[in-house]
């Protein structure tokens, strides 16, 4: 299974009113694969459409508020935190997968 796949059911899975950091986004699919592999398995990402070409967007975690996402911003690894993650809800990014 493809591990878009085993994220996409994840993100499926996940009541729309908790938070996901959405850490990055990449047109390269292999760089934020990569980016989960060193991270472990609080990271996931999804696939969306912007500006017609296909964008693979990293998120950490599962909150179950916007104060607690925002406060694990401080506990990913400095390069991670130079992007300015920002907490989003897990129904925003299911919508967004959706289109």
């Amino acid at each position: 299974m493809a591990p878009t796949t085993a994220s996409s059911n994840w993100y499926a899975q996940q009541p729309a009113s908790r938070y996901a950091l959405q850490v990055v986004g990449s047109r390269s699919e292999a760089n934020i694969q990569a980016l989960v592999r060193e991270g472990g398995s609080e990271y996931r990402y999804f696939k969306k459409i912007h500006q017609g070409q296909p964008l693979y967007v990293l998120t950490y975690g599962s909150f179950s508020s916007r104060d607690a996402a925002q406060a694990a911003v401080k506990t990913l690894p400095a390069k991670l935190q130079a992007g300015k993650p920002w907490p989003r809800t897990l129904g925003s990014i299911q919508q967004e997968m959706s289109r």
